[in-house]
């Protein structure tokens, strides 16, 4: 009996890190037809939002389908997720530019976290990577553009991105292909992210879009980078500490 406790007790600490996270969408587009438009939802996971402008479609061949922006009649935009606000989120995608295009990504706050994408830099409007207190006003202007070089990534290939947001704190961390690339202060208008969207300007270019995963509490996920829960720590810590007090008896 002792011994169930114990391996429960460490079980549950694993759970309570994992049971904190939850996926607000994960889209492959796998189901989609080509030559179509995405289908959408605000309650499936696997299906983005919205199409708010154009007609970007769904592209590749039945071994990998992609989302296509080609904004060569105008702009494209879709809402990938979430209406509530999200206080800390991480999204996670796979996309690809064709030379001299640009992609463009927000987060909005309402204040809106823009990232201009092209194969050689990411520009940031209403980011500053000097460092600052949380809860310090950044003016939020469309001339408070940093930008930020990529240039030892081909973006022409498929390339996964990872924008870790947290509001709390007021940060934003970004990866390519799981290296850090920046990190950088955000102003924050509200307690959390209400929605992310990709957008395409007329006639800049077509980018593609793959395997989109849109998280809250991305501090909370197994094998992150984040310091567990204190409840975590005890529940791990006593059942290690009991396992060792059942092996001393047995020997």
């Amino acid at each position: 009996m002792i011994k169930n406790y114990l391996v429960l007790g460490i079980f549950l600490s694993f759970i309570n890190v994992e049971v904190n996270a939850a996926v607000i969408k994960s889209i492959d587009f796998e189901s989609e037809t080509i030559g179509t438009l995405p289908s959408t939802s605000s309650t499936d996971t696997s299906k983005i939002n919205n199409i708010n402008f154009g007609d970007p479609l769904i592209a590749g061949d039945s071994a990998n389908k992609y989302l296509e922006f080609d904004p060569s009649q105008g702009y494209d935009q879709v809402q990938v997720g979430t209406y509530a606000y999200e206080p800390s989120v991480r999204f996670s995608y796979d996309m690809f530019l064709a030379d001299n295009s640009v992609a463009v990504l927000f987060f909005d706050n309402p204040t809106i976290q823009r990232f201009e994408f092209t194969n050689g830099s990411i520009k940031a409007y209403n980011v500053d990577p000097s460092s600052r207190l949380p809860g310090t006003p950044v003016t939020y202007s469309n001339t408070y553009i940093n930008t930020f070089d990529i240039s030892s990534y081909d973006l022409t290939q498929w390339t996964n991105f990872i924008f870790d947001i947290d509001y709390a704190t007021e940060l934003v961390d970004v990866y390519i292909n799981n290296t850090m690339a920046f990190s950088a202060s955000i102003f924050s208008q509200q307690s959390g992210t209400n929605s992310v969207r990709f957008q395409a300007y007329t006639n800049q270019g077509v980018y593609g879009v793959d395997n989109l995963l849109l998280e809250t509490n991305p501090g909370a996920l197994l094998g992150s980078n984040s310091v567990p829960e204190s409840t975590s720590i005890y529940l791990l810590a006593s059942g290690l500490l009991g396992l060792f007090g059942v092996a001393r008896r047995k020997v």
